[in-house]
C-alpha cells in the first residue's frame, strides 16, 4: 500500500517464487557454489 495525494494505493505483491523464476537474474553463480555457500552458512563457517 502507498499513499498518492488524497488516494491509497494498493498493489499485488508479487509472489517470492514467480518473481525468482520468471524475474531477471541479477547473480551469477554455480547451484554447486550456491550449495556449498549455503552448507558453510549453515555449519556456522
Amino acid at each position: 500500500m502507498r499513499v498518492e495525494g488524497s488516494k491509497i494505493i494498493m498493489e499485488r505483491v508479487p509472489d517470492p517464487f514467480e518473481l525468482a523464476l520468471k524475474g531477471p537474474k541479477f547473480a551469477k553463480i554455480t547451484f554447486e557454489e550456491f550449495e556449498r555457500k549455503s552448507e558453510e552458512m549453515q555449519d556456522g563457517r
